[in-house]
């Protein structure tokens, strides 16, 4: 059955990704015999841009899910090492998915004086002699 889906319709591409925004992976719904493989949903992807960007909301809306069900596992786990693994996965994933909302939070700053960072295009001459000089200037501390 999987040949005979050389085609997407609305109805096959609604389905995948509701499936998906309710937590289901892509490899489990294409496993069914009904379904298309990996390969033509992500050949589809590739060919139709309106279902790329369904798609790409059904896997933000997972990532949703995935946080949503945290707090539920949380909160009924009797086995508490197989929930810390369980939140630890849809954690993961859920970064994975939707890394803005839900991925760490890194910041950088700057210190070391009052003096602000300049920002130049510099040309490879330009480089090529900075570095020359900050190696000259290396010998000469040695």
């Amino acid at each position: 059955m999987k040949e005979g889906h050389g085609i997407l319709s609305v109805g096959l591409a609604d389905e995948i990704c509701e499936r998906i925004a309710n937590g289901e992976s892509l490899r489990s719904i294409c496993a069914e015999d009904y379904m298309p493989s990996t390969t033509s949903v992500c050949r589809w992807l590739d060919q139709y841009p309106d279902f790329r960007e369904q798609y790409t909301r059904a896997r933000a809306r997972q990532a949703d899910y995935y946080a949503d069900q945290i707090v539920t596992i949380a909160d009924t786990a009797e086995d508490h090492n197989k929930a810390r693994l369980q939140i630890d996965a849809r954690k993961w994933v859920a970064a994975k998915l939707l890394p803005k909302k839900y991925g760490e939070r890194t910041t950088t700053t700057h210190e070391g004086g009052e003096k602000p960072i300049a920002v130049t295009d510099a040309t490879p001459l330009d480089i090529a002699r900075r570095i020359a000089f900050a190696l000259a200037n290396a010998e000469r501390k040695d």
